[in-house]
C-alpha cells in the first residue's frame, strides 16, 4: 500500500518516492495513484483535459479558463488604474521639484514593491512542498500577474498538446531578448537615453521569471525504469534527441540575464557611486 505524498514507476518497484507536490499523489494499491486530472512521474503532468494552476495542481480547462479570463481582466482594470494614478499625480505634483521628488520616492517604493511580489509568487515553483495557509495560498495566486509570466494564468494545456517546457521557454526569453537589444540599438545609434531607460526597466521587470525559466532547463531525474526525465516537466525526456541545444540555449540566457544583467547593473551603480553618497539622491537622472 502505497502512502498519500509518495510515488512509484510501478506496483511492483520498491524505489518509494515522496512527491514534489504532495496534493498530486494520493496513493493507495491500484496502478492508478495520481489525483484526478494528475499522470506521469510524480504525478507531476496534466491528463488531457486539465491544465496547471500555479500551485501544480491540474484543473479542468472549463474552470481553468473561466479563472485566467478574470485574472486577464483584473489585470487591465489594474494596469488602467496604474497609468491614470501616475497621470493625475504628474498633472497635481510635477510641475514642483519637490513634487518631482515625491514622484520619484514613490516609483522607487513601487519597484520595491513588485520586486517583493514576484518573489512571493514564485514561492510555488521553488519550494512546492512547502505547507502554505490556505489566505497567504490566495495572495500567491493572486500576484501571479507580477511574474509577467503570461502562460501562469493562460491554461496553454488546454489549447494544444504540443506546448512543453521548451516552448514556454522559448516564449518567454526570445522576446525579451529581441526587445532589449532592439532599444539598446537604438539607443546608441540615435543617442536617445529614453530607449536605454526602457531596455533596463524591462530587464528589471523580467529578470526573475526569465533566470527561474533558464534555470529550470538543467535539471534532470533518473527512475528505474530506465527513464531520465526533466524535473520541470516531467514529461519531457532529458535521453531524447535534441536535449543539448536547450541545454546550451539555457546557458546562453543565464550567460545574458543573471549574469549580464546583474553585471550591468553593478557597472551603471558604479558610475554614479559618488552621487549615491551624497544625501540629496533624487538629483540622480533615471
Amino acid at each position: 500500500f502505497l502512502e498519500p505524498g509518495f510515488w512509484r514507476t510501478n506496483e511492483k518497484s520498491d524505489d518509494v518516492r515522496e512527491c514534489p507536490i504532495p496534493d498530486a499523489c494520493v496513493g493507495g494499491n491500484e496502478t492508478d495513484i495520481c489525483r484526478e486530472g494528475h499522470k506521469g512521474h510524480y504525478c507531476a503532468t496534466c491528463k488531457d483535459g486539465y491544465s496547471m494552476d500555479p500551485f501544480q495542481i491540474c484543473k479542468e480547462c472549463m474552470t481553468t479558463v473561466v479563472d485566467s479570463v478574470l485574472t486577464v481582466v483584473v489585470v487591465l482594470s489594474v494596469v488602467v488604474l496604474a497609468f491614470g494614478l501616475n497621470y493625475v499625480m504628474k498633472k497635481k505634483f510635477g510641475r514642483e521639484d519637490k513634487g518631482k521628488a515625491m514622484l520619484k520616492r514613490c516609483k522607487n517604493g513601487i519597484k520595491i514593491l513588485f520586486t517583493s511580489g514576484q518573489i512571493t509568487a514564485s514561492l510555488p515553483t521553488i519550494i512546492p512542498a512547502i505547507a502554505l495557509p490556505k489566505n497567504f495560498k490566495e495572495v500567491i495566486k493572486a500576484s501571479q500577474v507580477l511574474n509577467l509570466n503570461v502562460f501562469t494564468f493562460v491554461p496553454m494545456g488546454c489549447f494544444t498538446e504540443e506546448f512543453s517546457y521548451y516552448t514556454k521557454a522559448l516564449t518567454l526569453t526570445a522576446p525579451i531578448i529581441v526587445a532589449v537589444g532592439g532599444l539598446i540599438v537604438m539607443g546608441l545609434a540615435r543617442k536617445r537615453s529614453n530607449f536605454l531607460t526602457a531596455a533596463i526597466a524591462i530587464t528589471y521587470l523580467t529578470l526573475p521569471t526569465i533566470t527561474t525559466t533558464a534555470f529550470g532547463l538543467f535539471p534532470c531525474e533518473s527512475f528505474d525504469d530506465e527513464t531520465r526525465m526533466m524535473r520541470r516537466d516531467y514529461d519531457i525526456s532529458c535521453l531524447a534527441d535534441g536535449r543539448d541545444v536547450w541545454v546550451y540555449y539555457g546557458y546562453l540566457i543565464v550567460g545574458m540575464f543573471p549574469v549580464g544583467v546583474t553585471l550591468m547593473y553593478f557597472l551603471l551603480l558604479y558610475r554614479v557611486r559618488d552621487k549615491l553618497k551624497d544625501e540629496d539622491r533624487d538629483n540622480i537622472e533615471d
